[in-house]
């Protein structure tokens, strides 16, 4: 069975300014904090690869960006998933399922654009040797 058909949210989160057909201001919201959950995600994963490892070459970069983007993916869609299962008032078994069907439908949309992030962070990050030396963690006496 499709994610889907379970009611589990299917693809990625989507930005828009107002609801779309017969859902509600509250389904808005949700869909809203799961984008910006995406982004926060998938930023602070590949921020956190080029602080701890500034000599990264592209390909690295990228792979860093796309494993963001598969983190930031499942955590959208899960969140999206709480809203739904709040919305339908499932108890706990079927919450948490959709909780779980979320995160992997998510996982699978990361893998499958993931590539796109990745090349961006891949074009966007020089090549180690030209990036300037890390500032000294010791404070000079």
């Amino acid at each position: 069975m499709a994610p889907s058909t379970l009611g589990a949210p299917f693809g990625l989160p989507r930005l828009r300014a107002t609801p779309f057909g017969e859902q509600g201001w509250d389904a808005l919201v949700v869909e809203v904090i799961a984008v910006a959950a995406l982004a926060a995600v998938t930023g602070a994963w590949t921020r956190r690869t080029l602080k701890r490892r500034p000599a990264l070459g592209r390909v690295r970069a990228g792979r860093s960006a796309w494993v963001g983007f598969i983190l930031g993916a499942a955590i959208a869609n899960a969140l999206r998933a709480i809203g739904a299962g709040t919305a339908m008032g499932f108890g706990p078994v079927g919450y948490g399922v959709m909780v779980v069907l979320g995160m992997l439908s998510g996982t699978v949309w990361g893998i499958t654009l993931g590539w796109i992030p990745g090349m961006a962070a891949g074009v966007a990050t020089a090549r180690g040797e030209s990036r300037p030396p890390a500032a000294p963690t010791t404070p000079a006496k």
